[in-house]
């Protein structure tokens, strides 16, 4: 891995960390499946509301 991709990677080991990570991240941000709000959707799962116009 990339020195800059490494420095991206975050594991969180404890309670005082956890409290950190969301509040640099932010609940709202973070998926509810590690502990935040956000709802997770896969890529190919995704609903456009609108496509391009075809000229």
């Amino acid at each position: 891995m990339s020195f800059l991709l490494l420095r991206q990677i975050v594991i969180v080991t404890n309670e005082k960390e956890r409290k950190a990570f969301i509040m640099e991240i932010g609940e709202d941000t973070l998926p509810e499946e590690y502990g935040g709000k956000a709802k997770l959707v896969a890529l190919q799962d995704v609903k456009l509301s609108h496509s391009p116009s075809q000229n």
